[in-house]
């Protein structure tokens, strides 16, 4: 019986790979390739998180100035008192929010054709804080709220009760949104 398997065999050549040692070698080289693309994305991932924080120091001073004539032309047309730098002025809310928009694109004219778009995002906020009341003026709430209550008719020792103040503050809170001149009358 040995010989009849014999027969039908084919001889092999020395040197040239059976099929499954093909199929081996193709598979170690397509693992060592993923491998590879696999590291390779890991890498890429890395660099791609570290990238904006690095942006974020960075700032582009031109498009921040563009941006900081937008917010205080927008705001003085609504009458709106716009906040000193650094004490919650929202000048770099929309700056982010545009650069967000860019999607890290550098391109001075791609960041020209957003600025209408950011104006009118600015317009509509600010439109809905002049709708709100904040306007600018030198009263603060409070003392709105006190001469809107005296002009109803309450009195000056209940205002003073309400907002825990001596009802000498109160008549001088009222008689200057009134417009009196209180200089010579003042009271213990």
């Amino acid at each position: 019986m040995p010989e009849a398997v014999d027969s039908n065999s084919i001889p092999m050549p020395e040197g040239q790979p059976d099929d499954f040692t093909a199929v081996l070698n193709l598979t170690g080289a397509l693992a060592y390739t993923l491998i590879e693309m696999m590291i390779t994305a890991r890498l890429e991932k890395r660099a791609a998180e570290a990238a904006p924080a690095d942006a974020r120091v960075t700032i582009w001073p031109e498009l921040f100035n563009h941006v900081e004539r937008i917010v205080a032309d927008v705001y003085a047309d609504h009458g709106l008192d716009l906040p000193e730098p650094g004490h919650g002025r929202p000048t770099s809310q929309y700056y982010h929010k545009l650069l967000r928009k860019l999607e890290g694109s550098r391109d001075p004219f791609e960041a020209g054709m957003l600025l209408p778009w950011l104006e009118i995002e600015i317009r509509e906020d600010a439109s809905r804080l002049a709708a709100v009341g904040i306007k600018r003026d030198d009263t603060s709430l409070r003392d709105r709220l006190i001469a809107e209550q005296a002009s109803v008719g309450i009195s000056p020792a209940d205002l003073s009760q309400a907002f825990s103040l001596k009802r000498a503050a109160i008549e001088r809170i009222i008689a200057r949104l009134n417009g009196e001149n209180q200089e010579g009358r003042r009271t213990a």
